[in-house]
């Protein structure tokens, strides 16, 4: 299996378990490392996704996490400051399939 590079997912209004799953398989196909990308409200989202990542793959770490805040044009022409959140987690053992949560 080829080594891919990075990922990127964006974390919007859908369930944080769905984007979890996405990274891991993301993880599981190869790619070597995660980007999630949050704005706003979902920066909390961002956080519990990176947790449920890294409570189903072990092997998987945080690497880096900036913050930041764009400037944003609303429909009615007034701007406005958003807060941003990038997390990127790296798998050193890509294609590694997660462990079984559940019974023992």
């Amino acid at each position: 299996m080829k080594e891919k590079d990075v990922h990127e997912v964006p974390v919007g209004r859908l369930a944080p378990s769905l984007y979890a799953a996405r990274c891991l398989s993301a993880f599981i196909d190869g790619y070597r490392a995660v980007v999630l990308k949050a704005r706003g409200r979902r920066i909390s989202d961002a956080v519990t996704v990176s947790q449920l990542v890294l409570r189903a793959a072990p092997h998987v770490k945080v690497a880096k996490v900036e913050i930041g805040t764009e400037q944003r044009v609303s429909k009615n022409g007034k701007t406005g400051n958003v807060s941003t959140m990038v997390i990127t987690m790296e798998s050193p053992q890509p294609g590694q399939k997660p462990r079984r949560q559940g019974r023992t």
